[in-house]
């Protein structure tokens, strides 16, 4: 793919070193598992108690066609394109789980770093991607300034480091150090080893004094990765934002919700945010790490994920500092899906371009104070809920925009089923 004269552009969407041809070190993996599956069957047709030919992979990501085409713009003037649901559902007790990394990388800032250049730093970051198997990286403070674009530069070490074409997509969010000789267009990114699918860029409704967006992109195996950078500077905006994006991921990823949320949370582990995610039926996946980290990655209960192992690394003890945040490295392990109850909930109201409609109700993980944003869907306005319980009738309503309040009384919607509200305002 030929570089596009726009830093913008040229930051989204797959690198040029995406087009390259398969290597012999491609060939000879392709050779190798080829061995290793007939090895299997021969041993299983022996009753040798081999493993499963089935599970023997190459460590690739996912190996499926793009379902669409990706916007090049790579900015946040859209959102979805092509299909936003996770890939073909797969039972994640047979399934191979990915590594996925969390990093923030600092714009594109060397200081405090052991690097003198950014493409040295993003090496390393390549180098340790390749050795501990990742699949997929969540990025935050992706900056282009110039021609130096920071999602170039790492789609490019990835590719020196693993031999194997990595995609990606980026969105731009605002400038980063603006007025200053550091000042670039800083955005949050996914790269996914081999084709990503079903990407698009999500700008947050609610905002505070800087815009903020996150990417979503398939990563195989049913599972659908959010890379997310909330609000610095206010505790309303960020659990706002933690609310639309555990909302959204789930109706994206429904019924099997294979969901990811990976970032920079601006929030510790118990601050409204960490909190809000797991009322909605995420676990913290990076649990077991510091508790005063603002770094976190959390899968949906449902989703058949579970953390093999956890690490900060790049951290100056686990790896070299790249950054002034370390890097979150989970190595996934397969869980059996837990089956949970799912509440729907659409609405369907005349509204103008740009507003939108959330949920309040009296039972948690809803409440009257603030709504769970609704993702727009052909049927309407929907929410999908896995943590509503009990046998009797929920009272809610739907607000525009989080703030006009439905007219007339309560509505009543029943845990486990799928109900059709028509507000008025």
């Amino acid at each position: 793919m030929t570089n596009l004269s726009s830093s913008r552009a040229r930051a989204s969407g797959m690198s040029d070193v995406d087009a390259e041809q398969p290597t012999c070190q491609d060939t000879w993996v392709t050779i190798v598992r080829t061995l290793a599956i007939s090895c299997g069957l021969l041993l299983g047709a022996c009753g040798s108690g081999g493993s499963d030919p089935a599970a023997v992979t190459d460590g690739g990501g996912d190996d499926a066609p793009i379902d669409a085409p990706i916007d090049a713009r790579g900015d946040a003037s859209g959102e979805v394109q092509g299909d936003a649901s996770a890939d073909t559902f797969v039972d994640g007790a047979s399934a191979p789980a990915p590594a996925i990394l969390s990093l923030n990388l600092h714009c594109l800032k060397t200081e405090g770093t052991t690097f003198a250049t950014n493409a040295a730093r993003f090496g390393a970051i390549a180098d340790r991607a390749h050795a501990d198997g990742v699949t997929a990286i969540a990025v935050q403070e992706a900056c282009v300034r110039g021609d130096e674009s920071a999602m170039d530069l790492l789609a490019a070490e990835l590719k020196r480091a693993t031999g194997v074409a990595w995609s990606s997509r980026w969105a731009f969010a605002h400038k980063a150090w603006e007025g200053t000789a550091d000042e670039a267009e800083e955005g949050v990114g996914v790269f996914v080893r081999g084709t990503l699918s079903g990407d698009e860029v999500i700008i947050h409704r609610v905002q505070g004094s800087l815009v903020r967006v996150a990417v979503a992109a398939n990563i195989g195996e049913g599972r659908r990765l959010y890379s997310v950078h909330f609000d610095h500077a206010n505790a309303a905006v960020r659990a706002a934002q933690a609310r639309e994006i555990a909302a959204r991921a789930l109706v994206d990823t429904d019924p099997g919700f294979g969901a990811i949320v990976a970032g920079d949370f601006n929030a510790k582990p118990g601050d409204e945010p960490h909190a809000l995610m797991l009322s909605f039926g995420f676990r913290d996946l990076s649990t077991s790490l510091a508790a005063t980290r603002i770094d976190h990655v959390f899968a949906h209960r449902a989703a058949g994920v579970a953390a093999g192992s956890a690490r900060l690394i790049f951290d100056g003890a686990d790896g070299p500092r790249v950054s002034d945040h370390p890097g979150v490295l989970l190595k996934l392990a397969p869980a059996p899906h837990e089956t949970p109850l799912v509440t729907r909930v659409i609405g369907r109201a005349k509204l103008t371009a740009g507003q939108w409609l959330a949920l309040r109700g009296a039972t948690a993980p809803l409440s009257w104070s603030a709504g769970w944003p609704a993702r727009e869907t052909e049927a309407g306005w929907k929410v999908v809920l896995t943590e509503l319980t009990g046998a009797t009738g929920v009272e809610v309503k739907l607000l525009r925009d989080d703030v006009t309040w439905m007219t007339g009384p309560n509505a009543t919607i029943t845990p486990g089923t799928d109900t059709t509200l028509e507000p008025t305002f």
